[in-house]
């Protein structure tokens, strides 16, 4: 084998080359050695190459020697410098990165035979400086003696080859001997320690045990892996309105729309779908889309629940591409069985998850979590492509329509109509979701801000009597900003939070911008002031959640609140939807959008059952322009538009509430102060 009879370029870059195909490999497969550095390294990428490092170990008796470095913190490498624990991160730092490879492989094995066979050896490197290890360089040579070596930008990873734009410059040592020779000798005097200020550690022993650690898991649960759904597992049987809504789904071809009310088991109930279909299709891969990551997890434990296993494709799991390649080629080959796939909707619709999912004639069925948000423009432009790939299709929410009503047609159509409803109201009825209260917190415009709304009203007001897109933006970005923020609707929250005695778990939704006092909008971010606020509360133990926050560090604060070592959640929007949590008891809502979606979703949030729950109960911080009982009350046109949109919110809430009647009282007496002005201008607030 010679490294001299293939044609090599003189650069490859990731994104124009497959550098794995073009390069690595078949300088894999010509060589006898392999001396790599790389700033960092992962075992995924070995994965990758496992199969050609096999063919040229039996071929040319190929070595491979790796020194890479491991992504500690600074606090970790001084503790290795003072020469304390450094097994121990290591070791950490390798059960990190083998997780990471997926869960059915059958390559760990074969990694685990590599490295006790000495064919593969790795040895991690720490800098004494405040800087870290970071050189990226590798040299192969072949039975010949020829050699070729590489410098560029990539680390072994499988970001840097399949992610991230990364280049390499290739030098043979039969036309550039001085530069490969230098490669080489650097190389060498780092793996024999006669490099100063680098500290190395050999790392056989810990790899080999956490491999096998690893293997030992991944075999007791194997079996699981093709297996299809068995709610029953879990639940003993299904409601009355589930089973209905399963038959619906069935008579419409395994296509449609379930539209039920937050907190009555639309998982389980599509999972229960899924079952059914599976009685029909002996191989079957599933597609589960979800519009945000927590999402990803509550699926998953659902599906384990059932006694399956699913694939996790977000950008939490860089693997997954290889993972799902693999057990869709695994089931090409089976007689029976079923992959289940648990993707963020901004993966789903990227090119290289539809390229992989459409790759083989097995069935499909895609379920869509929370289906409003798969009606987006960017998914609706694949309709007509999914439409061939997905011939059984199931969309669940409480609310599948789009606020466009084009978009909502185009939606419903896709998944073959709405074919089952169940609604909060008959949910609350049927005592599957709690009770629950709703009560009005009335505030009122200052006089500076009155005047800067209706200035602005009046500017636009042509256009928005004839519905402007442009100016029922600037309307609503005036109103977001006096309405939504105010920190006179954080002084009421604080007091009412003050003067609570009763145990609660409570969730207070704010605005996402800069908060106010009602005419100067300040820097500091509307959820950050309400938090520093109720944090000098001695009862509330809060946290934060908003999109910044990382998915581990969301899970972890969730969790926090389940077991009650948090009692307040301060959000945004991202717990508006989905998100499974039975122990809330209450909701404040500082801000809000016109978006019936947004109203039934947030009441779903509270209304889950739980045992020992109270009546849940909502308070709504509603602004009006000015005081109806004040002897300065005077109703001007453009308060019209923000009435009515206010109204739209209270009457939202107020249906299904056991005190509807107290509430019908209050927003009768608003709608005599404003009857006149609301009936000349109609801005579709109440259709």
């Amino acid at each position: 084998m010679s490294l001299k009879k293939i044609k090599w370029r003189i650069s490859y870059t990731s994104y124009d080359n497959k550098m794995l195909d073009e390069f690595y490999k078949p300088a894999i497969r010509q060589s006898e050695s392999y001396k790599r550095i790389s700033g960092y390294f992962s075992a995924s990428f070995l994965e990758n190459l496992a199969l050609e490092i096999e063919d040229s170990i039996n071929i040319n008796n190929l070595y491979i020697q790796i020194l890479c470095s491991p992504l500690m913190s600074d606090e970790d490498k001084e503790n290795i410098r003072l020469g304390y624990g450094m097994r121990e991160k290591i070791s950490e730092f390798i059960a990190t990165e083998l997780k990471k490879i997926s869960d059915d492989s059958k390559t760990l094995p074969l990694i685990s035979n590599l490295i006790a066979r000495k064919a593969v050896d790795i040895k991690f490197v720490v800098t004494e400086r405040t800087g870290m290890f970071h050189d990226k360089k590798g040299i192969f040579k072949d039975s010949e003696g020829n050699r070729l070596a590489f410098t560029g930008s990539n680390n072994e990873t499988n970001n840097a080859m399949f992610n991230n734009y990364e280049s390499l410059v290739v030098l043979n040592d039969w036309e550039n001997k001085k530069y490969v020779d230098e490669i080489e000798n650097d190389f060498n005097k780092i793996w024999s320690g006669e490099k100063a200020d680098l500290i190395l550690l050999d790392v056989t022993k810990e790899l080999i045990e956490q491999i096998e650690r690893i293997s030992k898991t991944n075999m007791s649960n194997s079996e699981d892996i093709f297996s299809t759904v068995n709610i029953y597992k879990k639940y003993s049987s299904l409601y009355k309105y589930q089973l209905k809504a399963v038959e619906s789904w069935r008579e419409n071809n395994y296509r449609g729309l379930l539209e039920m009310a937050t907190g009555t088991g639309k998982t389980i109930t599509a999972l229960a779908c899924y079952q059914e279909l599976a009685k029909e299709i002996k191989k079957m891969v599933t597609v589960i889309v979800v519009p945000q990551i927590e999402l990803l997890y509550q699926w998953e434990e659902d599906i384990i629940n059932s006694g399956s296993r699913a694939i996790i494709c977000s950008g939490d799991n860089p693997s997954w591409p290889g993972t799902l390649k693999n057990r869709i080629r695994r089931l090409s080959s089976m007689s029976h069985g079923y992959i289940n796939v648990i993707v963020t909707r901004d993966t789903f619709i990227s090119n290289k998850f539809i390229e992989i999912i459409n790759v083989s004639k097995i069935e499909r069925l895609i379920i869509s979590d929370e289906v409003h948000s798969f009606g987006s423009e960017t998914t609706r432009r694949k309709f007509e492509q999914l439409e061939d790939i997905f011939n059984y299709r199931l969309g669940i929410s409480a609310t599948p329509f789009r606020k466009n009503k084009n978009e909502s047609k185009e939606l419903i159509s896709f998944f073959g109509g709405i074919v089952f409803s169940y609604s909060l109201n008959e949910a609350i009825k049927s005592g599957f979701l709690n009770n629950y209260e709703y009560y009005i917190k009335l505030l009122y415009f200052d006089k500076e801000s009155l005047e800067q709304y209706r200035n602005i009203y009046y500017t636009n007001k042509e256009k928005l009597l004839k519905k402007n897109i442009e100016a029922i933006n600037q309307i609503e970005k005036i109103t977001a900003t006096i309405a939504n923020s105010s920190t006179s609707k954080i002084d009421e929250l604080v007091s009412s939070f003050s003067s609570r005695d009763d145990e609660y778990q409570s969730i207070v939704y704010c605005s996402p911008g800069g908060y106010n006092n009602n005419i100067n909008k300040f820097e500091e971010k509307h959820i950050d002031i309400v938090a520093k606020k109720l944090s000098e509360i001695e009862r509330v133990k809060l946290r934060k959640i908003r999109s910044q926050v990382n998915s581990d560090e969301r899970k972890k604060i969730l969790t926090q609140f389940k077991e009650r070592k948090l009692n307040v959640l301060v959000a945004i929007k991202c717990l508006d939807q989905g998100i499974n949590l039975p122990e809330v008891t209450d909701a404040y809502i500082l801000s809000s959008t016109d978006s019936q979606t947004e109203f039934i979703q947030r009441r779903g949030r509270i209304l889950r059952t739980y045992p020992g729950k109270p009546t849940s109960k909502i308070y709504d911080y509603v602004m009006l322009p000015q005081d109806y009982n004040a002897d300065t009350f005077e109703p001007d046109e453009a308060d019209a538009y923000f009435v009515a949109r206010e109204l739209k919110r209270m009457k939202a809430y107020q249906d299904g509430a056991d005190n509807y009647n107290e509430i019908q009282k209050k927003i009768d007496i608003i709608e005599e102060a404003y009857r006149d002005l609301l009936e000349v201008n109609e801005y579709g607030f109440n259709k």
